[in-house]
């Protein structure tokens, strides 16, 4: 098994070599390039490859899934920064892409990266054609208007109201959790996993996708600029989790959480070992 260093070197090896198709425009590859290979956690690809590690996916297969939904989370941060949603100058120490660029190159960097990212996961092999049809199912509802873009929608509409815990759970779900479950989901359907393994593998990234934005939370709260890679407080405007119902509260929510995790994931493969490894990477993370 790779560790957690080898694969990012892997997946940026991968990454790198898909935008090389993109190389003769010589206009929009050096944005691509800028928005994907970024200098990013690549924590949803590492999630791929632990999935596969649990269920022995080969890693040929996991890279292009791994590949597809980084892209689609490097496209989103860079439409996040944008003035028109977060207004972010700063993202992992350098200027946001609007800023390196302009505004269009940021919007159309996203409207690369898709189509891509969709190819990719129709070129990967599966046992019937009908596999093909519910992963590609998936992987839309997962990035598109029932999952990340939905959520994106709320989290700019919770700047406007006061919302309940229940309700900011559902922004974490759509926004973060959707990928999540992309990234354990489709190597799981790949694998001809059964449906019991199937809604615990959701559950599971669900849950996954909560602690990592509670801990983005708490570190908003927390850390320095020189930690998180952008400014602190910018978050200061919307209604996070430690805002409603106090930081006491918010980190016994995170700890059970945490415990549900592990228990799922002991229920649901033979050996959890390296997705147990992600779960402490993402709870002991200081960006």
């Amino acid at each position: 098994m790779l560790t957690i260093s080898d694969l990012v070197d892997r997946i940026n090896c991968y990454l790198s070599m898909q935008l090389e198709r993109f190389s003769p425009q010589k206009h929009l590859y050096p944005v691509l390039d800028y928005v994907v290979m970024n200098g990013g956690k690549r924590l949803r690809p590492l999630l791929v490859y632990r999935t596969s590690d649990c269920l022995g996916l080969n890693l040929e297969t996991s890279d292009a899934i791994a590949c597809a939904i980084e892209l689609v989370h490097c496209y989103s941060l860079a439409h996040d920064d944008l003035p028109a949603m977060d207004n972010a100058k700063m993202r992992r120490g350098k200027p946001s892409c609007h800023i390196k660029f302009d505004e269009a190159s940021a919007i159309l960097s996203g409207d690369a990266l898709i189509p891509l990212a969709f190819k990719l996961i129709n070129e990967i092999e599966t046992h019937s054609i009908e596999t093909k049809s519910v992963m590609l199912d998936k992987f839309s509802d997962c990035i598109g208007g029932e999952g990340l873009v939905a959520g994106q929608m709320l989290d700019l509409k919770i700047l406007q109201q006061k919302n309940t815990h229940e309700q900011l759970e559902r922004i974490y779900d759509l926004k973060t959790g959707c990928l999540f479950v992309a990234a354990m989901y489709i190597p799981a359907l790949v694998k001809r996993c059964n449906i019991s393994q199937l809604q615990n593998i959701e559950k599971i990234a669900i849950y996954l996708g909560r602690i990592f934005q509670i801990k983005d939370d708490l570190l908003d709260i927390e850390s320095h600029a020189t930690n998180t890679g952008k400014p602190s407080g910018l978050d200061k405007a919307k209604y996070t989790l430690p805002k409603i119902i106090v930081l006491v509260e918010t980190r016994k929510i995170y700890a059970s959480y945490i415990d549900k995790i592990k228990f799922l994931l002991e229920a649901t493969f033979k050996s959890a070992t390296p997705l147990l490894e992600l779960v402490e990477m993402i709870n002991t993370r200081t960006y």
